[in-house]
């Protein structure tokens, strides 16, 4: 989980969003952004794939 944790944030900071707005365009509260950020808490997989389809990346294996 922690290569998804460290993506998160990367993918954050290169599109230059800060915790806060990444969460409202996830509606998620900021509070869980830095959740997942730090590892403390795993994304469901509704939220995994908003934050894929946010970013456009694949989620496919």
């Amino acid at each position: 989980m922690q290569l998804v944790t460290s993506n998160i944030r990367h993918l954050r900071k290169q599109a230059g969003y800060t915790q806060a707005q990444l969460a409202e365009k996830l509606d998620i509260k900021r509070s869980l952004v830095g959740a997942y950020e730090e590892g403390r808490a795993e994304p469901k997989l509704s939220t995994l794939v908003n934050v894929s389809d946010l970013f456009k990346v694949s989620w496919m294996i």
